[in-house]
């Protein structure tokens, strides 16, 4: 163990040439740290087929560029410790190239990588007799939530696909992994879905409901976000993160978040029945979420319905104020939808034919591609309207002219 130390060190030697001025001591520790991990790494791996060590490799970069973010001046440090880093340090030999395995990363990557290696580690440490299980369910939900609102905000399909890898992942191995956690349920993660059948492009599922209402949270650097509690709230956090739902403490949580959902949803309906794309957006949100957490809301209503045991949870008040205001739509939402939507159709096919041809300027005008795509037919209309206005008027002003002419005539010889 001595002589391995050793040899360890004298590997490590190159890392007290570095010289870089800033917090120089910590980046010659991290560099003294990192080879001893890819000598570790390298006896881990070696009866292993290559595209296992190639694991190895990219962990190792992820570490690597991670330890040195944390670095006040990263940017001032990183290209000149890369460079000095694969100049004296060959772990592979003389004929490999260590540029292509450790290189510096965009930090945009290295705190995605971050984000999916803390949750890994939290759905590992779930496994720990020395971590209560209270405090590592609070984390993943932390961690989880600020992953799929970045997921999202930042719209990369690879970091999203790593996050519903890890979503399965964890559902899959849920009770396997916290069977020794008695005093308190992890709460499963709802299922994330990352595309739609209503549209081909991926992340693009809450199309409609993007475009009509818009989305509650404002993005900052990194992790932070500045929520939107106003209006429709619920109901804009789940259009902004494309019909998924937040991991919540428990189902309680879970549901009454379901149900302002659903009320906000009926509300934003009534209240704007005028618009011409609401008939689509409703099929979007009853394809794309309701449909698939009906089972779940039926056991809602089933539950708060009951009259046989009076229920005191907090979700079952939100289900009755929305059924006492919203009765006929709850009911219309979840057995006849497609009766739902046609009587929003139907309400627009039925308005006066000025009111539509208002209604259906406003949408074009709100509609940068449709304005775009008809603005030469709009501006062609819109001339020769005016031309026809102005010949109008200039043929009637002839015509007054000449009769108040022709009065005044008569009323001098009379």
């Amino acid at each position: 163990m001595k002589k391995e130390q050793q040899n360890i060190e004298s590997e490590a030697r190159f890392c007290n040439s570095l010289n870089l001025l800033y917090q120089n001591q910590q980046i010659i520790k991290i560099c003294q740290n990192y080879v001893k991990l890819f000598k570790l790494s390298k006896t881990d791996y070696a009866d292993k087929e290559e595209s296992s060590r190639s694991k190895y490799h990219i962990f190792l970069n992820y570490w690597l560029n991670y330890e040195l973010s944390k670095i006040a001046n990263y940017n001032n440090i990183k290209k000149e410790f890369f460079e000095h880093l694969n100049k004296h340090y060959k772990p592979l030999g003389d004929t490999v190239i260590m540029k292509d395995i450790i290189y510096e990363e965009e930090i945009n990557y290295i705190n995605n990588m971050n984000m999916l290696y803390t949750l890994y580690k939290n759905k590992d440490d779930l496994t720990r007799n020395d971590i209560p299980c209270n405090n590592v369910c609070k984390e993943l939900k932390e961690n989880y939530n600020a992953g799929l609102i970045k997921c999202f905000n930042d719209g990369n399909h690879e970091f999203c696909k790593a996050l519903k890898i890890f979503n399965d992942d964890y559902t899959q191995n849920k009770t396997k992994k916290i069977a020794r956690c008695t005093d308190k349920k992890c709460p499963t993660l709802p299922e994330l879905n990352l595309s739609s059948r209503l549209y081909n492009k991926p992340l693009q599922v809450a199309k409609l409901g993007t475009e009509l209402i818009g989305v509650s949270y404002i993005p900052s650097f990194n992790r932070n976000y500045v929520v939107n509690r106003g209006k429709y709230s619920d109901l804009k956090e789940l259009i902004f993160l494309q019909y998924n739902l937040r991991m919540e403490e428990n189902d309680n949580d879970k549901y009454c978040v379901m149900m302002n959902i659903l009320h906000q949803f009926i509300q934003y309906c009534n209240e704007n029945k005028n618009e011409l794309k609401l008939s689509s957006f409703m099929k979007e949100f009853i394809e794309s979420y309701y449909n698939e957490k009906k089972n779940e809301y039926e056991k809602i209503f089933n539950e708060c319905s009951s009259t046989t045991e009076t229920n005191t949870n907090t979700y079952c008040g939100l289900y009755n104020k929305c059924k006492q205001k919203f009765d006929k739509e709850l009911k219309l939402i979840n057995d006849k939808p497609d009766v739902y939507i046609k009587e929003q159709e139907d309400y627009i096919k039925e308005l006066p034919s000025f009111e539509l041809f208002i209604l259906q300027a406003k949408a074009l005008f709100q509609d940068f591609d449709a304005m775009s795509k008809y603005l030469p037919t709009i501006m062609s209309t819109m001339v020769a309207s005016i031309l026809s206005v102005f010949l109008l008027y200039k043929v009637l002003k002839n015509y007054i002219e000449e009769y108040i002419h022709t009065k005044k005539l008569l009323l001098k010889y009379l």
